[in-house]
């Protein structure tokens, strides 16, 4: 699909989702390293410092925009409106375009901020996105 513009942000009541910007290496960085430890098996543990370098962070920019330039994958950070604080991720990876228009729906709330509803308001906003914006048929 062409002319998807994958620069696009979304507001909900508490978040705005938008892909990220060099601008917000600080708070990607601290989102990642200042984590509280591993929670369980299924959450992640604080990043090494020395894994978030600005270069990594500029690298990693690259990578999203080329594949939601090809349709691949839509990635898109849920920064608080109150303070711009990350608390987690969205990403849209297209399966398949030509008549099923299906694709995953992923989403990350870092630990720190677990329990307040995030989770849930960010799946949500990642549904109307894939449904509405993407124009796909299902999202799993």
């Amino acid at each position: 699909m062409k002319n998807i513009p994958h620069w696009k942000s979304y507001r909900t009541r508490r978040f705005e989702l938008r892909p990220y910007k060099m601008s917000d290496y600080d708070t990607w960085r601290a989102a990642y390293v200042d984590r509280l430890p591993k929670q369980n098996r299924w959450d992640r543990a604080p990043m090494d410092p020395h894994q978030c370098r600005r270069s990594d962070f500029q690298t990693l920019l690259r990578r999203h925009h080329s594949m939601a330039r090809r349709d691949l994958t839509y990635v898109y950070g849920a920064f608080l409106k109150k303070n711009s604080t990350l608390v987690g991720t969205i990403d849209i990876h297209v399966i398949c375009r030509r008549h099923y228009q299906m694709a995953n729906l992923g989403y990350q709330i870092h630990n720190r901020y677990w329990r307040n509803g995030y989770g849930t308001e960010a799946a949500r906003a990642g549904l109307k996105i894939g449904f509405s914006h993407l124009k796909l048929n299902r999202l799993e």
